[in-house]
């Protein structure tokens, strides 16, 4: 079955076979049988037909494909289009169910905002809400099947999905995974159906996707002491830096992804973990007492201390805030700014950060650097 597999079924009957592509007709099948499968990460599996095509139904984890390698290439999958609330992922470049990169679909979500996104997952735990900039608008159409795709090389990826609506497209164009695996698969959040899962490993010309290219504000703060991670039961009241902390590097966009360094210690369950918190401290030395802005986010909620001392706790969290619209607590560090009272010397900056689920972070920059020096 070819990628007009998701076309096919509108109300007219018609069949559009000028849409069928070169590159679908490429594309390598992989049958939906149990032996071609790791099903040990995913529930309620069941195999059937639907709509006269053989599916693989899971209610939620991920299935990698075995016997499988595609460092590079183009993935496609075929999904039942039923507008129950479920997330239906493709998941490429996998080291693991752990740690892999996914594009997925909010089926119950067409048409608006965000229905389909890049989501890469590190340590068992999905980090949407930090790559918001990756999202976009699709209608998912009438039709019984939708087809997602994503086709990815180097450290680019185009993701679309194909409806009776039309195509929408999402490039990316700075890829998560610094180290990645190659296997590739699927990944479901309540029950989701896939059928003509199919790939093609010939490297895709992405050379209309732009590499993302940072150029560091002077005042953002890259480096910072790590604390190991614990449960969350309230910030301390008084917090300095520990010498014993490890050091760890923000990404070059300024954002410190805590979960390349740290893992939470209650994971895998999305919104029904249990909080975690990490401490993140810099120092910030000053040629004379000031007052000066720092512009700062974290996902999902967070205390900044300065020299020992609470100046203010925010929550970021997903659904935290009540809007028109649903609060995703997308991350970014240009929405909050909070004014330091810095002494002359030394000045201890620490932020802890608790997270649930969806993406662990903290960013950090001060507006100017005159007078101050990092350390």
């Amino acid at each position: 079955m070819s990628r007009l597999t998701a076309l096919t079924r509108l109300s007219a009957g018609v069949i559009a076979a000028t849409l069928l592509s070169s590159t679908a007709l490429a594309q390598t099948a992989i049958e939906m049988r149990a032996e071609r499968f790791d099903l040990s990460h995913a529930r309620n599996v069941e195999f059937r037909e639907i709509n006269g095509e053989p599916a693989l139904c899971f209610a939620g984890g991920a299935v990698l494909v075995r016997d499988v390698a595609l460092a590079d290439g183009t993935l496609s999958v075929d999904i039942a289009n039923e507008s129950h609330r479920h997330f239906a992922n493709l998941v490429f470049r996998a080291e693991s169910v752990e740690d892999h990169e996914a594009a997925y679909v909010r089926m119950h979500k067409s048409r608006q905002v965000d229905t389909l996104q890049y989501n890469p997952h590190i340590r068992g735990e999905s980090h949407w809400q930090l790559f918001a900039p990756y999202m976009r608008m699709a209608d998912l159409g009438e039709a019984d099947w939708i087809t997602l795709s994503v086709a990815y090389a180097d450290d680019r990826a185009r993701v679309s999905v194909e409806t009776s609506a039309g195509t929408f497209d999402q490039p990316v164009g700075d890829l998560a995974l610094d180290t990645y695996g190659e296997q590739i698969g699927l990944r479901a959040l309540f029950p989701t159906c896939f059928a003509n899962l199919r790939y093609d490993d010939a490297t895709p010309d992405l050379s209309d996707i732009a590499p993302t290219v940072y150029d560091p504000a002077p005042g953002q703060i890259s480096t910072w002491s790590l604390s190991e991670a614990a449960l969350f039961e309230g910030f301390a009241d008084t917090m300095m830096s520990d010498e014993a902390w490890g050091e760890a590097e923000a990404d070059a966009n300024g954002t410190l992804l805590v979960s390349r360094y740290r893992a939470k210690p209650s994971s895998g369950g999305f919104e029904r973990n249990g909080l975690d918190v990490v401490y993140a401290s810099t120092t910030i030395v000053s040629d004379r007492a000031r007052v000066v802005a720092l512009d700062f986010d974290v996902s999902d909620i967070g205390r900044i201390y300065l020299n020992g001392q609470p100046l203010v706790e925010i929550n970021n969290a997903f659904r935290a805030k009540h809007s028109n619209v649903i609060f995703r607590g997308d991350f970014d560090v240009n929405t909050q700014t909070v004014m330091l009272a810095l002494d002359e010397g030394e000045n201890d900056l620490v932020i802890g950060v608790a997270e649930r689920a969806n993406g662990w972070a903290l960013a950090a920059r001060l507006q100017d650097m005159t007078g101050l020096a990092l350390r």
